[in-house]
């Protein structure tokens, strides 16, 4: 089954008929799994007008991410503050919102990085979000971090620590 790159916009990908994968026998609006449902849930955080943004993309992506980022900052924030998308998403969504200027983005990216049950791969990207954002304590969260039982996130924390001077 060919797929399209999740970076190209729907677009893109219409011009390419012959590599469409093929349609499924689902009536439109509804769904053939509780997966795919879950998967549609991140649509719902977004403003009509992120929601015009993220059109262009069939699923989550950086491409996504960033165009969220640059033009409809608030609503990568609720995106992220929501937890409504996969992991190996999220990761991206969370460092790209420590590009933004998101009023509320250093509150939303510690707590992804304070809380317990978020998965490593996610507090990875909201440290290098944090990092990105030049946090006030940032120093204080990537200590607390480099004792993590995640080496992956000690490696993260050490590595900006070392960034900070």
């Amino acid at each position: 089954m060919n797929s399209y790159p999740c970076d190209a916009p729907t677009s893109e990908r219409q011009k390419r008929p012959s590599q469409m994968p093929p349609k499924r026998d689902t009536p439109a609006g509804q769904s053939n799994s509780r997966e795919s449902q879950s998967a549609e849930a991140w649509k719902r955080t977004l403003s009509s007008a992120g929601r015009d943004v993220a059109a262009r993309w069939v699923a989550p992506c950086r491409a996504m991410f960033d165009a969220l980022a640059k033009q409809n900052p608030d609503d990568l924030a609720a995106l992220v503050r929501s937890r409504t998308l996969q992991p190996e998403d999220m990761t991206f969504a969370a460092e790209k919102l420590g590009e933004t200027n998101a009023p509320d983005a250093i509150e939303i990216l510690k707590a992804l990085v304070l809380d317990e049950s978020t998965s490593s791969v996610v507090k990875e990207g909201a440290l290098y979000g944090l990092y990105h954002l030049e946090a006030s304590d940032l120093g204080d969260v990537l200590i607390a971090i480099s004792r993590s039982s995640s080496p992956a996130l000690r490696s993260v924390a050490t590595r900006l620590l070392n960034r900070l001077g």
